[in-house]
């Protein structure tokens, strides 16, 4: 039991330190001609609903900090555009050039609030936030941000998910990777093989700790190899990742992990299914018993902008956070804008 308590604990905390080309080929489970059902349950308009109000709760709650790279996604995906939003926008990008000018490098805080350098995963969350405002996180006040993602070994050292959102980053604006100062100089195709080599045996991916495929994982994956299904090994490593998610997928259309059917685990594959080209509210694939992937993310929903992690109506910040992504990310492929990761 300590055991698992311990790998619950591992898992968590590297999942909240965590994120092209264009595929030539899209094979046919994961392409837009997938299979769609006729008519869900949840109504565009409640989609669109919880979005505005979720949005208008961080609007009001978030500040421009280091570490709230998340919820400033939420609000940049928004295409809000007016004064308050302009000025989050530029006062987070002030911080961010303020904290490199005094450091050198971006500084974290540890559970005593403690400053500690920045970790990896922390540099991969800014990076693809400046470029969803516009901004060159390879030339940002003189600091070369990507840098921090050139060396394989570093990255490597983190886990598959600081390899997942490396990859992520370097696409959220097709950036080339800087020669690497220290280390084993860093490819796209190393990170895409040391993702492939972390698949499990019958496809999907998890943390390590066991041979359970894990839906949050598998869904990172899934987004981050989705622009290079051109090649073949990752085609077929995606079309494995959806066909054991949606196998995993619970019967009321929600996903569980670590014992619990929870929005975040929900959420993920509502994101990888965007990146996939995918409609989460109609692909009768991740339907079940008539609910959608992404009908099933709102019965977490809890009204005024909130969502619980279970069905326990509890609010919980990180979960709202992740789920609101999922929603910016459905309704800007419905909006035939740009990836949730992307400007």
């Amino acid at each position: 039991m300590k055991r698992r308590l311990l790998a619950l604990a591992l898992a968590l905390s590297m999942i909240l330190s965590a994120f092209a080309m264009p595929a030539a080929e899209v094979s046919a489970k994961t392409g837009a001609g997938a299979a769609v059902i006729t008519e869900a349950k949840v109504q565009f308009a409640e989609i669109t609903k919880a979005y505005k109000e979720t949005y208008a709760k961080m609007r009001k709650e978030i500040t421009p900090e280091f570490g709230n790279e998340w919820n400033l996604l939420v609000i940049a995906k928004s295409g809000i555009k007016n004064k308050n939003n302009t000025w989050l926008m530029n006062k987070y990008c002030a911080n961010i050039a303020t904290m490199l000018k005094v450091n050198g490098k971006l500084v974290s805080k540890d559970q005593d609030g403690n400053p500690v350098d920045a970790k990896v995963t922390d540099y991969e969350r800014v990076i693809i936030l400046l470029s969803v405002l516009g901004k060159n996180p390879s030339n940002f006040y003189g600091y070369n941000l990507l840098e921090q993602i050139a060396d394989y070994d570093a990255v490597t050292g983190v886990g598959v998910n600081a390899v997942i959102y490396a990859l992520l980053a370097l696409d959220s604006g097709n950036y080339a990777i800087p020669a690497t100062k220290s280390g084993t100089q860093a490819t796209r195709k190393m990170y895409l093989d040391y993702i492939l080599k972390s698949e499990l045996k019958d496809g999907g991916f998890n943390w390590g700790f066991d041979d359970a495929v894990d839906p949050d994982l598998t869904g990172m994956a899934i987004t981050a190899l989705a622009p290079y299904r051109q090649f073949k090994a990752v085609s077929a490593a995606v079309d494995r990742a959806v066909e054991v998610l949606s196998a995993i997928q619970t019967d009321d259309g929600t996903f569980e992990s670590w014992g619990s059917k929870n929005s975040d685990s929900t959420a993920w594959a509502v994101i990888a299914l965007t990146a996939l080209g995918r409609d989460p509210h109609k692909d009768a694939e991740f339907t079940k018993n008539g609910t959608p992937v992404l009908d099933a993310l709102l019965t977490f929903y809890m009204g005024g902008g909130q969502f619980s992690w279970i069905a326990d109506n509890t609010y919980n910040a990180y979960s709202t956070t992740e789920s609101a992504m999922a929603l910016a990310a459905y309704i800007n492929m419905a909006g035939k804008k740009s990836p949730i990761f992307k400007k």
